[in-house]
């Protein structure tokens, strides 16, 4: 059956429908709606991932900040795990 004659069958259906069978496809059609808004939202947003510091970030914020956080160690400019035990010792926060 076509998309234009599926159209005429469900507008005589719903012109000689009770209204229990009209409240009945207004909360299927809402359903149907709102599941469409939904994939639409989805798609075009980026999805939001986790964040240890809580703050909402997509997918492409998290690239960037990777791409930073690689550009600091490749300069050198970091603690290793040493240097963080030694500085915790110092400060009496730490001990072995």
């Amino acid at each position: 059956m076509e998309v234009q004659q599926l159209r005429q069958n469900l507008h005589l259906h719903i012109d000689q429908a009770d209204p229990s069978l009209l409240r009945i496809l207004n909360t299927l059609v809402a359903a149907y709606v709102r599941e469409q808004a939904m994939k639409k939202k989805t798609i075009k947003e980026e999805v939001p991932v986790y964040n240890p510091s809580m703050k909402r970030s997509t997918t492409k914020g998290l690239k960037i900040e990777i791409q930073e956080s690689r550009a600091v160690y490749e300069k050198g400019d970091f603690y290793s795990l040493e240097d963080l035990e030694k500085e915790m010792e110092t400060r009496g926060n730490y001990s072995r």
